[in-house]
């Protein structure tokens, strides 16, 4: 992976934590979408805008389609930081595990500048993230 000093697990888990405190308890198999959307500096751009209305992935993905297209390579090459993020969080105990799903404990703070960009693109991508998981992988074409 090309950015794997812009896009590393510090960032990673610091993004990590504050999107589950927005959300709230997260299926295992969502958490790992979250850093393909979130460490996409076009897409962040997008999301966080004032402006931004997006209501279903469709919309997002008839919107935004050419930053969508990359998508599962993204997600293969960010599968491993996901897992990394959520172990060093699991390991300082700032989320939980609970009945197959994880959970906010206590926030991370990072002081960067890219980490708060990206934190104000968290309210507009968690909206989207209430659809059904099997929906979602289905939509943004990912191949298990």
């Amino acid at each position: 992976m090309k950015n794997n000093i812009h896009n590393n697990e510090a960032i990673s888990a610091a993004v990590l934590s504050s999107f589950i405190k927005e959300y709230g308890e997260i299926e295992y198999a969502k958490i790992v979408l979250i850093l393909p959307f979130l460490l996409n500096p076009n897409l962040v751009r997008f999301l966080k805008n004032k402006r931004t209305i997006i209501r279903s992935f469709e919309e997002l993905i008839a919107k935004k389609g050419d930053l969508l297209i990359n998508f599962t390579a993204r997600f293969n090459e960010l599968l491993p930081v996901s897992i990394n993020a959520i172990y060093i969080l699991s390991q300082l105990k700032y989320i939980k595990f609970e009945d197959g799903k994880i959970e906010h404990n206590k926030l991370l703070v990072v002081n960067s500048k890219r980490v708060e960009e990206i934190k104000a693109a968290i309210p507009t991508l968690s909206s989207l993230f209430s659809e059904n998981t099997s929906s979602m992988y289905l939509k943004l074409r990912i191949q298990l």
